[in-house]
């Protein structure tokens, strides 16, 4: 009896056993649902990928986003076919195993890496998963490049942590760091700061320590490194290459011949205007701020659809209302990172208070825990202060446009691990636990206070931002 209780305690403390469970939920989660019915970028997703290999080819706005978003539909399709099965079925699936990899490896892995914890419970791990399912399944109702590219971006900061904190230098990593690098610059760049921030800090960390150790006169000593970087390069560019190759024999051609296929750039451009009207989506709250500041009849001509800015006018706008664009991008930043209940997708909470309640406890950890690892001016050169910055980025982002819930996922994610698997708990816990057990009359520590005074500030902000546009109905 006792060998068949360790052996189920080995195996459901198992990771193996976490992402089948994870990748079971989102499946069955995402099982009956058509996950073209709630997009419109999804249905032209799915469009461009029914016509991938055909001569006939559907040319759409979406393919901006490069080849790596269409490919698994492609292949879904493919597979559907031969084996008589349901179409989405393979996609849906796909997309739960990126889920299972991120909650059962992906960001346990890298939280350990940056807060090493090793009392991490049984408990704290599906904790993390009950997170996700609880306040991110809206992620997989709809067929986009997200949850792949969060899984990218957690591969990567995980491979590039273990190549910055190695002591040797291990080619198969440099091959990894490469590919994981060039995979992040593609799914429409929504990543492209965070992938050349991580894997840019980890080289720049592998040269100093090369240096530190040999010198510059060691000429021999300096083979290993030189084939490291070579093997980064050509990993990279291999990576990389079907994207090039998508663009320059499909996208660019059809551009030329008249196809409607904006690039990032043109995005970015078209929401320089089109971004000061609202301040969210699909819920569209009017951004009455930024629309203050602007000339009626401009205003007007951008209510119509047209655009009014370029990067230099829209540089000469921040310069002179610099106080205004901070609060809006802070307001963004902050709907995002607080996964806003009312601008959901799928599923809108019943109890949006409660659900703020809960998220603001949990980004505070975040707080709490970026004062334990940031005390010195060595702290914020670190690769660890580089994947905080990575993830800052995936969201920051964004926050200089509109607010899409889906957006800020991958940050979140993140903070849901800081709250889940480091420290923060089992030292929250521990504290409460000798309190109890001393039975002292000790002073409550500030950082009660200060998560009291951080969810009442979290709601203030919230219902003062959607009660300034006339929604109060919570």
């Amino acid at each position: 009896m006792k060998n068949l209780l360790n052996a189920l305690k080995k195996a459901a403390t198992s990771k193996v056993l976490i992402f089948a469970i994870a990748t079971a939920a989102m499946f069955a989660i995402s099982y009956s649902i058509d996950l073209l019915s709630a997009s419109g970028d999804a249905q032209e997703t799915w469009l461009v990928a029914k016509t991938f290999f055909s001569n006939n080819k559907y040319y759409s706005y979406v393919m901006y986003k490069g080849i790596y978003a269409f490919l698994p539909s492609v292949i879904d399709l493919k597979l559907s076919a031969l084996l008589h099965i349901p179409e989405q079925l393979i996609t849906k699936l796909f997309n739960a195993l990126c889920f299972g990899y991120v909650g059962a490896y992906g960001i346990p892995g890298l939280i350990n890496s940056i807060y090493p914890n090793k009392k991490t419970s049984l408990a704290q791990r599906y904790l993390l998963i009950a997170l996700l399912l609880v306040f991110e399944c809206n992620i997989n109702y709809i067929l986009s490049v997200d949850m792949i590219s969060c899984a990218m971006l957690f591969a990567l900061c995980n491979c590039a942590i273990r190549v910055a904190k190695s002591d040797e230098l291990k080619f198969s990593q440099f091959i990894l760091l490469g590919i994981l690098t060039g995979l992040n610059l593609c799914f429409s760049g929504q990543f492209l700061f965070s992938a050349v921030i991580v894997s840019g800090a980890a080289i720049i960390r592998v040269f100093v320590k090369h240096f530190k150790k040999y010198g510059f006169k060691s000429f021999k000593k300096h083979g290993a490194l030189i084939a490291a970087m070579l093997l980064f390069a050509v990993s990279y560019v291999i990576s990389h290459l079907p994207n090039d190759a998508y663009f320059a024999y499909v996208v660019d051609p059809a551009r030329e011949s008249g196809a409607w296929i904006p690039t990032g750039g043109d995005w970015i451009i078209n929401g320089l205007s089109q971004n000061l009207l609202l301040i969210n989506y699909p819920y569209q709250v009017p951004d009455n701020l930024s629309m203050s500041f602007i000339p009626a009849e401009q205003l007007e001509y951008v209510k119509s659809g047209g655009l009014i800015y370029d990067y230099f006018s829209y540089i000469k706008l921040i310069i002179t209302h610099p106080i205004h664009f901070a609060i809006r991008w802070s307001e963004r930043l902050y709907l995002g990172v607080m996964n806003d209940p009312k601008n959901t997708i799928a599923l809108s909470p019943k109890y949006p208070y409660l659900w703020m309640i809960a998220m603001s406890a949990i980004v505070y950890s975040l707080f709490a825990k970026l004062k334990d690892k940031f005390k010195k001016y060595h702290d914020f050169i670190s690769i660890d202060a580089a994947i905080f910055l990575a993830f800052l980025m995936s969201a920051l982002v964004p926050s200089f446009g509109h607010v899409e819930n889906r957006y800020f996922f991958t940050m979140r994610c993140f903070i849901y691990g800081v709250f889940a698997i480091s420290p923060y708990l089992n030292e929250t816990f521990e504290n409460l636990k000798s309190k109890l057990k001393n039975r002292t009359i000790e002073p409550i520590s500030w950082r009660f206070f200060e998560g009291l005074i951080f969810m009442l500030l979290s709601l203030i902000i919230y219902t003062a931002l959607y009660q300034s546009a006339g929604i109060i109905n919570f």
